[in-house]
């Protein structure tokens, strides 16, 4: 990449990272974000030769991204007219729409009404993307890990069949605190806390994590009351909505979880309603099992009133 096209790669990551979110529940909806991947996509797979993004094109699979990764669903369904129609007007202009429409940022057209529109890029921006692969792979990084945990990365990079970059992200990486993972695998022996997986090989402990419960990227703090020790698999569960920590300390597996033999029943389904293994000191807080459970969880939420 020349000079200017990086100068260029840097003004649209900043806009990206300071990108204002619909704040649902406390929580940023991921919307946006899932839209910009999904643009990075069709660009990477010459989907769009030209600077125009049909919303009609993008409905289906943006619903689809924003159900699996967006977050805890509302009621209403993922409803992607709201990230095309509000994302930043400096990164994106909705074209073509009702002329009888009233238009205002304070208000969502219906997806009918966005179903005859099109957005463009700024052209700049739009020739830096569809030109070079490495700004798309780097600003699909940048986006990724400001946003979600390293966990769900390969799926959404799978799903979308985007490449990470090789090189080093242009965005520093929120500092991940080595004294956290120690403290975290020490509180729990180093076991995993829910099937107790413990392992060394050449006498170092390997595949267990010191997992955030509420997600670092969503300014879940490196304290000890938000971690617990996880195998891979069991990481990876937590951070999809696959099972969360009920107040009382117990397993729940999502009932949208099904299982087809012996081993996989085993490792997730017949961990329904155990008990997550004791911690030597400080256990898990009720406020991030809490947010897990309104946030990620694909399943029943609980109320924190059931906290001890």
């Amino acid at each position: 990449m020349t000079i200017d096209e990086l100068r260029l790669l840097d003004v649209l990551q900043d806009r990206i990272i300071n990108l204002k979110l619909h704040i649902a529940n406390g929580n940023p909806a991921l919307k946006k974000p899932l839209l910009l991947l999904l643009i990075l996509s069709r660009l990477e797979h010459s989907h769009s030769p030209t600077n125009e993004f049909p919303y009609a094109a993008l409905e289906e699979p943006l619903a689809s991204l924003i159900e699996r990764f967006g977050g805890r669903p509302v009621t209403h369904g993922p409803k992607p007219e709201q990230p095309y129609y509000h994302l930043d007007q400096t990164l994106w202009a909705v074209h073509n729409l009702p002329a009888d429409l009233q238009v205002s940022r304070a208000r969502t057209p219906s997806a009918k009404q966005c179903r005859t529109t099109w957005a463009s890029l700024p052209e700049d921006f739009f020739r830096l993307l569809a030109s070079s692969t490495e700004a798309r792979h780097r600003l699909a990084d940048v986006i990724l890990d400001n946003w979600w945990p390293d966990t769900l990365h390969d799926d959404i990079r799978a799903r979308l069949g985007l490449e990470a970059s090789r090189r080093e992200l242009f965005a520093a990486r929120a500092t991940r605190s080595r004294d956290f993972v120690e403290a975290v695998l020490t509180n729990y022996d180093h076991r995993c806390a829910l099937c107790g997986f413990n392992a060394r090989f050449r006498g170092s402990g390997f595949g267990v994590d010191a997992a955030h419960i509420r997600w670092h990227a969503h300014r879940g703090p490196d304290r000890l009351e938000n971690g617990v020790a996880l195998c891979k698999l069991h990481h990876w569960g937590l951070d999809s909505g696959v099972l969360t920590i009920r107040m009382d300390h117990t397993i729940q597996i999502s009932p949208q979880l099904s299982t087809h033999d012996v081993h996989s029943r085993r490792l997730f389904t017949e961990l329904q309603g155990s008990r997550l293994l004791s911690p030597r000191s400080r256990p898990p807080h009720h406020d991030f099992l809490n947010w897990h459970h309104v946030f990620v969880f694909r399943g029943d939420i609980f109320s924190s009133s059931a906290a001890p």
